[in-house]
């Protein structure tokens, strides 16, 4: 399976943007493809620090914002382990090896990056794609500075082969508006998207809903198995006896 690139916009069917909910459903669709996906949050800073699904198979992060709970972050750190293709063309996954050069002739020149020496990483930049690559001690001197020469090969003859690949939005702002509410202890909730209708206690479910709008999706169950315990008439039992065919009578002369 091969997860087209679109820099700045999506992965595969991972639409920047896209809500929590919207990429679960594509998860629970594809469940040939992502059967185990670990999702990690945040119990003492829920509002802080970003929901992330992590796609073991694919080798793929999803990250989304804190509040609004939209896609704002995609990050491979695994690229051996999933088919990424750019334009139709395959640059990642089996049986191809992500490398700078590669990756360089095939999404073309771009601004020199920018070597972080902390890390010992060379960051490759295009709009809406980072790619990072570990760089062997001995070269790094070749990756620093304003090096007009890239050299897209090592003295040795390899490449460096990329240890992630960050995809960001084009325009991260619509995705990071902080959507918060009052709380009036006591009293109840005040939306800042409605501030002039509060949530108070005792409000009926109508006025409730009315303010909170309808729901963006519903998951219907398959399966109930509490409906045991719902107060519901039992089904008509049917005779297990069959039904004796109508009585003849003979009479004799």
């Amino acid at each position: 399976m091969s997860f087209p690139v679109v820099p700045g916009q999506s992965l595969g069917e991972f639409s920047f943007g896209m809500n929590l909910r919207q990429a679960l459903d594509i998860l629970s669709i594809s469940e040939s493809s992502a059967p185990t996906v670990d999702i990690i949050y945040s119990e003492e800073t829920p509002f802080e620090v970003p929901v992330v699904f992590r796609l073991f198979q694919q080798g793929v992060r999803l990250e989304f914002h804190p509040v609004t709970q939209l896609l704002v972050r995609i990050v491979v750190y695994d690229s051996s382990k999933i088919r990424l293709t750019y334009n139709n063309q395959q640059f990642s996954g089996p049986p191809t090896v992500a490398t700078l050069a590669s990756i360089y002739q095939l999404f073309g020149p771009t601004f020199p990056g920018t070597f972080h020496t902390d890390t010992g990483q060379y960051e490759l930049v295009y709009p809406g794609a980072h790619f990072f690559f570990p760089i062997p001690e001995a070269h790094q001197h070749l990756y620093m500075g304003d090096n007009a020469d890239l050299p897209l090969q090592l003295p040795d003859g390899s490449t460096p082969v990329p240890s992630s690949i960050v995809f960001l939005p084009e325009h991260s702002e619509p995705f990071t508006t902080s959507y918060r509410s009052l709380v009036m202890l006591g009293r109840g909730v005040s939306l800042l998207s409605h501030p002039t209708q509060p949530i108070l206690l005792g409000d009926s479910v109508q006025y409730v809903l009315t303010v909170l709008g309808a729901p963006q999706h519903i998951h219907p169950k398959s399966t109930d198995l509490m409906r045991i315990h719902a107060r519901l008439p039992p089904p008509l039992a049917a005779s297990a006896a069959p039904s004796s065919p109508a009585a003849s009578t003979s009479a004799s002369t």
